[in-house]
């Protein structure tokens, strides 16, 4: 997914940005005349476009005709009273946990779950409990008012306080959300007018726009700063002054009982709000910014439907105003630059370059910064989307940005273009290369299962780079939702079902800050995904590290449990018992800015893949996990997993089926308690119902059935060294509570004592109908003088016996095995068999491997110097004091960049020699990682061997 930079600074960063005081208004005075309208997200070549595409296909014909009916509707209905009703006089709130649910025992949500209805503004109800506010039972009794300016009175329920996150004494106001609600429907009215009128040139459209922005000129410059979510906390004061000094206010700001004020809002800038927004107040200055760019020159026989005193107020009292919150603001995180884009495109509208370079400089710290040096995401991939949500308009409204003529500020931008002079194409590729086959991403983290790119972010990719990979993205993505939007009407290539770009192909990838490893199977990578997360813990993480998720063929089979976003019970999420991974000592994992993780191994050829990860999740010792895909063509492929834990007295062993519908081979399970008693296993979960026990000396599985005839199976080598526990656990994945109650099969393998094992050995492998490929499993017996933490494994299939060696600290040695005796020196070694002998052998990191008539040698590891790194027009690179002949045939291999802040591995795209000795590509044509500072390199050599027929007699090697 490749972007172009032409504005360079170093480091694989673009241009910083240099900015005069947004705060200062007299750049707007100077400016102003000379903006060309519509000069925000929607450029006259946009309207143009538009146009094209209403005349050449139905669906942007039929977007167009709903869109003048609902003109039509919504100017009908704009006069004083109604303006009056909707945009009041009164700061909006915004959010409130519903207090009739919890007095009838109902799950209640810090935020709530509203629904309103403009036919009945004054009215606000709870989508859960279906009670409807203002409500006797629930009188908002307790006043504060504000004395500054016209005056306010704000409004709130009585009795018991409620606890919303942090916030340990809210109470809610109904009042204030409904006024939040009014607010979001007037803009989204002003909205739909502005994009009627450019489309049809209607004057009555642009009319009803302008009496809407001027009713926000009259109100907005006394609507106070206020923290937002259910704190409801009021900076009762000139606006202005509270924007600066937010943490640090002249007077005490306006609090309900029993809170006492203390001179700042509660949580800063984060959810600090005018317009009932929670902190993102600059996607409404984004709106009602390109509602006057679209409207303002409107005029008819009668003249300007604007005056000049109008468009003077609209631009000071509401777009600039606006944006002086976002102002004061200087930090960088996913709100900020949502507030950023609503000063950047203010600044476009009405001409001032100080507020733009502001904007601009979010948008820049923001894909430099927010992102990871390898453009992944810092949180989630809800939460990437969500910054991507706040960073959009940057994408559409800078194209070609030029400084107004006589602008002298501390630097000047010409052709400026958002999208290919920095890194926001990077960020956009790794959001892409997350995906699973479905285009929906992993709902790892503070993420959800549906969480994905929408229609609208393809469209905008298209525009932005239009390659064939962007193209085809955006084909596929209308197959599963052809909903039309203004994105699609106005920035769409009305020529894009013309092109005929090959499918979207997903790869095999580690990404090298990210850390997570994606290995996939199928002809496009579509057809499933394992995912190692080895991830450092950070906002919006979970207590997760080398936790693991499998897709396949359209089927979760080993999940996660995802996000439950604000909800009073997110933590059953977040846990580490809610994860398929190994629990030390029934503690939770170490959380921010302790965990870390980093990858060993990543490898991939034509049937064999693996990756490695460690995790110092628990502290100092082996934390380990090795996972293999051996792929078998149309037999199937499965997954072997090893996992290490070698410190500890007790280490559990924990996953989760996909549903309740499975059964139970030979392993005998005996109740462990009463089945309606809920049992902590440990300390920290997983808190189980149902629970039975049991343990097995010999192989036993669990397998799950979907009605589609879809099975996924779990094999594990049984030992009586392990206690196995199953129980019904936390199923719940919606913070709506629409699947309140939900559970989950957990299987949790224990062992404990002195001399435990410190290895856990499992299959995995899904399919359509009765598995038949994998057979049993066993655990080789380590020869003599093995090194410590040592696992041969032994796979039989229905082809035969595959073997897989993995060491921690590699020596030769020679297990025996059904295909004979594999010696090995590597740090994973792995035989795949077709008809009883040798058909695939792999070794990674080792000088020689044999097995039978098998045999060959490699370069183990090589290792040495990074003298230098860089990065020119598309391409990235290190300088390597290495020998080029020595890195023959390792282009695709996975080289480990040794920062002081440990290994990152990067795909080596291609390798030349060079005057240090080699230089190796990270990055070729835009597609590819930036190549970041380090000190060091190791390549641990990946070594295969084929032989010339696959079981379905094709030559693959």
């Amino acid at each position: 997914m490749p972007c172009v930079r032409r504005f360079w600074a170093k480091e694989g960063k673009a241009m910083p940005i240099e900015y005069s005081d947004p705060k200062d208004w007299s750049p707007w005075e100077q400016f102003r005349e000379q903006v060309v309208h519509p000069a925000g997200t929607i450029k006259r070549e946009d309207v143009e476009r538009a146009r094209e595409n209403i005349d050449r296909h139905g669906w942007a014909k039929t977007y167009a005709q709903e869109l003048e009916e609902k003109a039509q509707r919504i100017a009908a209905r704009v006069d004083d009273a109604y303006l009056q009703t909707l945009i009041g006089l009164t700061t909006p709130g915004a959010y409130a946990p519903c207090p009739a649910c919890r007095a009838k025992g109902l799950p209640w949500h810090p935020n709530g779950q509203w629904s309103w209805d403009p036919d009945e503004p004054n009215l606000l109800t709870c989508s859960f409990c279906k009670t409807v506010f203002p409500n006797d039972d629930h009188p908002e009794e307790i006043a504060i008012h504000c004395t500054w300016g016209r005056g306010q009175t704000f409004t709130f329920v009585g009795g018991d306080t409620f606890e919303c996150f942090g916030y340990l004494k809210a109470r809610p106001s109904l009042s204030g959300v409904t006024r939040a609600r009014k607010i979001s429907h007037i803009t989204w009215e002003l909205q739909e007018l502005s994009l009627a009128y450019a489309l049809t040139s209607d004057v009555a459209f642009a009319r009803a726009a302008r009496a809407i922005l001027l009713r926000f000129a009259e109100v907005f410059p006394e609507y106070l700063v206020r923290a937002g979510y259910g704190y409801g906390e009021y900076a009762g004061m000139d606006p202005k002054v509270a924007a600066e000094h937010i943490d640090n206010l002249p007077e005490d700001e306006l609090v309900y009982p029993p809170n006492e004020p203390d001179r700042k809002l509660w949580t800063g800038y984060w959810s600090a709000s005018r317009m009932g927004s929670n902190g993102m107040d600059g996607r409404w200055v984004v709106r009602v910014s390109d509602a006057y760019s679209l409207t303002c020159l409107a005029d008819d026989e009668n003249g300007p439907v604007y005056s000049d005193d109008d468009r003077i107020r609209v631009e000071r009292d509401v777009i600039l105003e606006g944006s002086y919150l976002a102002a004061c603001d200087i930090l960088i995180n996913n709100k900020a630059v949502g507030n950023r884009a609503g000063a950047g495109v203010a600044g476009l509208v009405t001409g001032h370059p100080g507020l733009t370079h502001f904007g601009l400089d979010g948008f820049a710290r923001a894909v430099d910064d927010w992102f990871l040096p390898d453009g992944g995401s810092s949180e989630s991939p809800a939460y990437a989307m969500m910054t991507m949500n706040g960073i959009r308009p940057f994408a559409f409204a800078f194209r070609d940005y030029t400084d107004p003529e006589g602008y002298d500020g501390p630097q000047r931008l010409e052709h400026w273009n958002a999208c290919r002079d920095t890194l926001y194409g990077d960020c956009w590729q790794d959001l892409v290369w997350t995906l699973q086959g479905d285009l929906h991403f992993p709902p790892s983290a503070d993420s959800y299962t549906s969480t994905t790119i929408s229609t609208s972010f393809a469209d905008l990719l298209a525009l932005a780079y239009g390659t064939d990979d962007h193209v085809a993205t955006l084909q596929e993505i209308l197959q599963r939702s052809e909903q039309a939007d203004h994105t699609a009407v106005f920035y769409r290539d009305p020529a894009v079902a013309e092109k005929t770009p090959a499918p979207v192909h997903l790869p095999d990838v580690l990404f090298p800050y990210l850390k997570m490893g994606h290995l996939r199977t199928g002809d496009r990578g579509r057809d499933s995904l394992l995912l190692l997360n080895a991830a450092d813990h950070g906002v919006h993480h979970h207590f997760d590290g080398l936790g693991l998720y499998y897709w396949k063929d359209g089927h979760e089979l080993l999940s996660d449990l995802g996000y439950l976003w604000d909800h009073q019970d997110k933590n059953e999420t977040m846990r580490t018992a809610a994860h398929n991974l190994v629990m030390v000592d029934g503690q939770n994992q170490s959380g921010r800015n302790e965990r870390t993780g980093a990858f060993d191994l990543f490898m991939v050829t034509p049937t064999i893949s693996a990756m490695e990860a460690s995790s110092n999740a628990y502290g100092e010792g082996v934390y380990r996990r090795t996972c293999v895909q051996i792929d078998h063509g149309l037999a199937g492929s499965y997954v072997l997993d090893i996992f290490r834990a070698g410190y500890g007295a007790r280490a559990d062993f924990i996953f989760h089926g996909p549903h309740h519908d499975y059964k139970v081979e030979n392993l005998d399970l005996a109740e462990a308690a009463d089945p309606s008693e809920r049992v902590s296993l440990n300390e920290d979960g997983p808190d189980l119902t149902k629970l039975k026990s049991g343990r097995s000396g010999e192989n036993w599985q669990f397998t799950w059935s979907w009605e589609d005839g879809y099975q996924f199976c779990a094999l594990v080598p049984g030992t009586d060294k392990e206690e196995v526990f199953v129980g019904d656990g936390w199923g719940q994945r919606d913070h709506r509570n629409c699947d309140v109650g939900a559970t989950l099969p957990y299987v949790i393998r224990r062992v404990e004592g002195d001399g435990r094992p410190e290895a856990f050995v499992s299959a995995f492998i899904g399919g359509e109908g009765d598995q038949t490929l994998l057979r049993s499993l066993r655990v080789l017996p380590a020869p003599e003088g093995a090194p410590r933490g040592m696992v041969a494994v032994a796979i039989e299939t229905e082809h035969g016996t595959d073997v897989v060696l993995s060491m921690l600290e590699p020596t030769t040695v020679t297990v025996s095995s059904d295909l004979g005796e594999l010696t090995a020196d590597g740090r994973l070694a792995v035989i795949r068999s077709e008809g009883g002998t040798p058909a695939s052998a792999v070794q990674v990191g080792g000088t020689a491997l044999s097995i039978g008539d098998v045999s060959h040698e490699s370069d183990g590891v090589l290792s040495g110097t990074v003298v230098a790194n860089g990065s020119q027009a598309g391409s990235s690179w290190f300088d390597l004091d290495i020998e080029a002949g020595r890195m023959d045939g390792l282009t695709g291999q996975v080289l480990f960049a040794i920062a002081k802040d440990g290994p990152h591995g990067y795909e080596m795209r291609e390798i030349r020699p060079h005057e240090s000795g080699t230089r190796v590509f990270t990055k070729i044509d835009n597609v590819g990682f930036e190549a970041r500072r380090a000190e060091r390199f190791e390549i641990p050599v990946v070594s295969s061997w084929e032989s010339r027929q696959d079981s379905k007699g094709g030559e693959i090697g």
